[in-house]
């Protein structure tokens, strides 16, 4: 009869604290066996434990298992670094070592790292963004925890798709001088306009900023943008638009297109 439920193919769904204990006991003394059909059977299995009772594991136990677990990850299989990634990152135990390995792998392995692990700290995510591939850094887009820090480097170094994802994520937090900078970079990438006048948070001046820059149908969003501002806001937004008008020879023209037509809607609609 095989020893374990791996052993046939499948991983057993529940374990009993001493047998827990036990195994995680092994873990540690095969750490530096060179028999990797063993220890890599057997950490398996301890994943599966602590993804399953990770409310229950203590501190000083998770700790010890990151040290092992950081240890060994590279020798793995890309099959099983994958599945490990896949069970650490959605999970809530501090495997802070661990989840820095795998967020450097391959992209396959580091996306529900990227995208997920809370164990990530600000640190390591920057170092994911200055070395590792645009695929990355769209995961890493994708996350719930995004810091001005982490959102301006994405920005900086990020391509089309991953600044056009990160302007999307309604929980990402973005400094003004970002904003600034995806103004910039619009002026040659203009399919960054579309989310850059959707960001609830972007500042009146930049919206003011780029307005003759895009589309009709974006001035109109951007317009609208104002029917819920106050007076003070609404005869700030107008005196520049006319003061445009006047020393901008070049924004004549969309003016006299569109200025008035959207300045009497601006009015008849805002209350």
């Amino acid at each position: 009869m095989p020893k374990s439920g791996w052993a046939q193919g499948s991983i057993p769904h529940k374990m009993s604290a001493p047998a827990q204990t036990s195994r995680f006991a092994r873990l540690l003394d095969v750490k530096n066996d060179m028999s990797s059909d063993s220890r890599r059977a057997l950490l398996r299995e301890v994943t599966d434990v602590f993804a399953e009772h990770e409310r229950d594991s203590d501190a000083a136990k998770v700790a010890k298992l990151d040290a092992v677990l950081s240890t060994v990850v590279a020798d793995f299989s890309r099959e099983i670094r994958a599945e490990l990634a896949a069970k650490i990152g959605p999970s809530k135990v501090a495997l802070g070592n661990t989840v820095e390995k795998l967020a450097l792998d391959e992209i396959d392995i580091a996306r529900p790292i990227l995208e997920q692990s809370t164990a990530l700290s600000e640190q390591q995510i920057l170092a994911v963004i200055s070395q590792k591939t645009q695929d990355h850094l769209l995961a890493v887009t994708r996350r719930t925890d995004i810091s001005e820090k982490v959102s301006h480097a994405l920005v900086e170094k990020g391509d089309d798709r991953v600044v056009v994802s990160l302007l999307e994520n309604t929980q990402a937090k973005i400094a003004p001088k970002t904003y600034e900078t995806v103004t910039e970079l619009a002026q040659s990438r203009p399919i960054l306009y579309a989310p850059f006048v959707r960001r609830e948070d972007v500042p009146v001046e930049l919206l003011n900023d780029v307005y003759l820059e895009v589309e009709v149908s974006l001035r109109r969003e951007i317009l609208a943008r104002y029917l819920v501002r106050d007076e003070a806001v609404y005869a700030a937004l107008d005196a520049y638009w006319r003061r445009e008008r006047a020393m901008r020879p070049e924004a004549r023209t969309a003016f006299a297109d569109d200025f008035a037509s959207h300045l009497a809607w601006l009015h008849a609609h805002r209350r």
